[in-house]
């Protein structure tokens, strides 16, 4: 039978979609998958794949959503950062003295709905976190990878990160979560109406 193909952007296959595929491959419902991966939203938006996931507020022309998730961020840091903090101050996280402070993994926000730490420390009101020192990563995944390492705060996409949060790799540090008003969707063409293998990929992944 020919490959379900399915669609998504580098953060979402690296960290939620691949990990659910593995899972689906194991399942008694496994049939073959052909994963498409790009940033460039051209790429993923196109009825040649039949199941796309997308970052929106569900509105997409020709295409029917389904909501897998909303979006909430928060910062999230590995744990011998964690344990630094706690050690060095009572204070909360984004009182720290300037010399206590660490980095926050920042990324250039390429689309205009993309939230990077200027937007969510205006969303949180902490125009204080202009003053703290950061460095630019290539991608939001790199963010994620070198937090992981142990080299600064990345803002956490909590659901796309699930299981680094479980085996605790990382930690989040601070109870201030933004959810936004975007989340993640499943789409498929309209009038195309998922049937056979397709739909037992789609209702794994809503389940």
């Amino acid at each position: 039978s020919e490959a379900v193909r399915i669609a998504a952007n580098t953060a979402v296959s690296m960290f939620w979609l691949s990990p659910q595929l593995k899972q689906f491959g194991l399942s008694d419902n496994a049939c073959p998958v052909n994963l498409m991966t790009s940033d460039i939203t051209s790429d993923l938006i196109t009825i040649e794949n039949d199941l796309t996931i997308v970052y929106g507020d569900g509105t997409l022309p020709g295409f029917d959503c389904i909501l897998l998730f909303p979006e909430q961020l928060a910062p999230v840091a590995a744990p011998e950062i964690v344990k630094k903090l706690q050690t060095n101050s009572n204070c909360d996280l984004f009182t720290l003295p300037i010399a206590e402070r660490p980095v926050l993994l920042n990324y250039t926000r390429v689309g205009p709905d993309w939230i990077n730490w200027e937007i969510w420390g205006n969303s949180m009101q902490l125009p204080e976190l202009s003053d703290w020192p950061q460095v630019m990563c290539k991608t939001y995944t790199h963010t994620i990878g070198r937090a992981i390492e142990g080299e600064g705060i990345a803002l956490g996409s909590l659901s796309l990160i699930q299981d680094e949060i479980k085996s605790g790799q990382l930690v989040r540090i601070s109870p201030l979560t933004l959810t936004s008003v975007k989340g993640y969707y499943v789409a498929y063409p309209k009038g195309k109406q998922p049937q056979g293998a397709i739909k037992l990929l789609l209702d794994f992944l809503l389940k």
